[in-house]
């Protein structure tokens, strides 16, 4: 939704330049009060993390396929690894100590302990695909649409609508986005998610489609992760 907002903003500006020029009595007032925004509780904001898990998601950045995945075993340590970065998080005591990949093997960065938060930090990735209403800001209209699968496992599926129009002296400007989610029936984890936009400003019509996130692997049990050299 935040690219949406940003089309949104975009638009408005464009179409006040050119009926300001016209009248005098342009009023932002209605056209804001033209976008519906029924924020909804109905999707799921609290995932429960399996004990074991490994989660991988394919998602699309700069023209390529990209995967990131995010691990933890029985012992509560986690291995997470995006296009980018590779770390082990291996838990001592309250905190997790952070190692790196190196061409030699995973060896710590240094021994200070962090807490879960900070780990959050350096996997915001992953976190962005299963918990996307955390970092998003939901306006529209939400709507359940039933079950469905994703990587073999039962979703609920829900579809957020956001939509607003305007005319003026035969000017119009109008934007619709449609965002999709699944999230998982068990978990509350977000499994997909992908969006479409079409904005339309003084006759001219423009559209996008997101293909989002998909997640391609959700494994639950003997989940063994790389350990520190």
């Amino acid at each position: 939704m935040k690219k949406t907002l940003s089309v949104l903003l975009v638009a408005i500006m464009l179409f006040s330049v050119q009926v300001s020029a016209l009248a005098t009595d342009f009023d932002f007032g209605q056209l804001f009060s033209s976008i519906y925004n029924n924020s909804s509780s109905m999707m799921p904001k609290n995932i429960t993390l399996p004990q074991e898990f490994s989660i991988t998601y394919e998602y699309i950045e700069d023209g390529k396929i990209r995967e990131v995945t995010m691990e933890r075993d029985a012992r509560d340590n986690y291995h997470y690894k995006d296009s980018e970065d590779e770390y082990l998080f291996v838990k001592d005591g309250r905190g997790y100590k952070i190692a790196v990949a190196t061409l030699s093997g995973f060896v710590y960065k240094n021994n200070n302990k962090y807490d879960f938060n900070h780990i959050k930090k350096l996997t915001e990735k992953f976190w962005k695909c299963a918990t996307p209403l955390d970092d998003d800001i939901t306006m529209g209209t939400t709507t359940a649409e039933g079950n469905g699968k994703v990587c073999g496992r039962k979703t609920n599926k829900f579809k957020v609508e956001l939509g607003m129009g305007y005319s003026f002296g035969g000017y119009s400007v109008s934007m619709s986005d449609a965002t999709y989610y699944d999230f998982d029936a068990e978990t509350d984890i977000c499994l997909a998610s992908s969006s479409s936009e079409t904005v339309s400003v003084i006759g001219m019509s423009s559209g996008d489609n997101d293909n989002g996130f998909e997640c391609t692997r959700f494994e639950i049990k003997n989940v063994t992760i790389p350990s520190v050299k």
